[in-house]
């Protein structure tokens, strides 16, 4: 090494013992940045129409027209009590459909306890004028909002809404309604002159109520056909004592069987039935008799004890002839009990029909009401051997 024109020589001494220079190490290398700049947007043309929309939207509008058109046509359907009867006629007022379907639906009479109400396609309307048609308030329905909402909900399977017109009792009638002023029951004709009421009703000897009304013309007369203050009263008989046995019946029907017989089959035949007040049973009597073909004739000088025994049927037969009560029973079979003829006697199963007395009225009833029937136990085990075979449809 040359030192001489070095005025600071160092040996190699010095040189080893300096400290180590640190090389720093290389950083990583930064990937370059780019920024991404956007094209503005091409403008839309404003004449673009949706040609699809467009076809859809009309298509839509004209299924519309269409079951708005069908609706129009469908005619609307009394519902009410499981009835469900179509109303044909277009001038049926609300009023005047009550009054009709009041036969079959006695609680609808009552015009101030029932109330209107259409169910038209999901949605009802309360009718407040009885006396406008149904076919008016159906349009009327047929032309709101709501319906039109209604039907572009409706599904292509969905049926075609029904316009349902359902009556409401709003209120049950229990005993008699009081009788309003301008309305007075009188006794008699005279006392019904005398009345300051316009409509008075009078009972009759014939068992008729008539009606009296009056007005600047004179006085009318007329019998009446309903009072709706009056409950609705149905002839009908129900039982109080127990139903005669079947074998006290089969007894009477073999004795007038062997009558029958011994007579060339054509002999009629009485039986009272008695209730005994102590014993609290039935029991048979057979009158002393005058009996033909046709008629018997019986004496009830021999008749049991009234004051224990109580006569509640009387039973005759027609041997071969119909089971029909004649002119001759209707004439005879006036008191207030019941009355049975058996006919047909050379028959395995004869006819029965039976009936009741009262006010001089009779009236014929089921005999199974009055008589047991004539059914005996069985084996329940032959019910499982019966099984019900339904034919599949060809």
């Amino acid at each position: 090494m040359n030192t001489e024109n070095n005025p600071n020589p160092m040996n190699l001494d010095e040189l080893f013992a300096s400290p180590a220079t640190t090389v720093p190490e290389p950083s990583p290398a930064v990937e370059p940045q780019f920024s991404t700049v956007s094209e503005p947007a091409a403008p839309k043309p404003d004449n673009i129409v949706d040609l699809f929309g467009a076809v859809v939207e009309q298509s839509e509008e004209d299924t519309l027209t269409e079951l708005m058109a069908k609706s129009a046509q469908s005619r609307p359907v009394f519902d009410y009590a499981s009835i469900q009867d179509e109303i044909k006629d277009a001038g049926m007022t609300f009023e005047q459909l009550r009054v009709k379907m009041s036969a079959d639906c006695p609680e609808l009479e009552a015009r101030a306890h029932v109330s209107w109400s259409l169910s038209y396609a999901g949605f009802s309307e309360r009718i407040t004028d009885v006396n406008s048609t149904i076919y008016d308030a159906k349009s009327k329905m047929e032309q709101s909002k709501k319906f039109r909402d209604a039907l572009k909900k409706r599904k292509p399977a969905d049926k075609l809404p029904v316009c349902s017109v359902k009556p409401t009792v709003t209120a049950q009638k229990k005993g008699i309604l009081p009788f309003p002023a301008y309305k007075a029951v009188c006794e008699s004709v005279d006392a019904a002159e005398k009345a300051n009421a316009p409509i008075c009703y009078i009972p009759s000897q014939n068992g008729q109520i008539y009606e009296m009304r009056r007005n600047e013309i004179g006085t009318f007369i007329a019998p009446s056909s309903k009072i709706v203050e009056l409950d609705m009263v149905r002839a009908g008989f129900q039982m109080n004592l127990p139903r005669l046995p079947a074998a006290k019946l089969a007894e009477i029907i073999s004795f007038f069987r062997r009558v029958c017989i011994a007579h060339d089959r054509c002999m009629e035949a009485l039986v009272n039935v008695y209730w005994d007040r102590v014993e609290q049973e039935y029991i048979l009597h057979v009158p002393t008799q005058q009996a033909t073909a046709v008629s018997v004739e019986t004496d009830l000088s021999d008749r049991p004890d009234e004051s224990r025994y109580y006569l509640v049927m009387e039973v005759h037969s027609h041997n071969m002839m119909a089971a029909q009560f004649s002119r001759t029973d209707d004439a005879d079979e006036q008191a207030t009990r019941l009355y049975m003829v058996i006919g047909r006697l050379d028959r395995f199963y004869p006819e029965i029909r039976c009936r009741f007395a009262c006010g001089g009225q009779h009236i014929e009833i089921p005999a199974e009401q009055v008589c047991e029937r004539t059914d005996v136990p069985f084996s329940t085990a032959w019910l499982t051997a019966v099984h019900a075979h339904r034919r599949e449809a060809a």
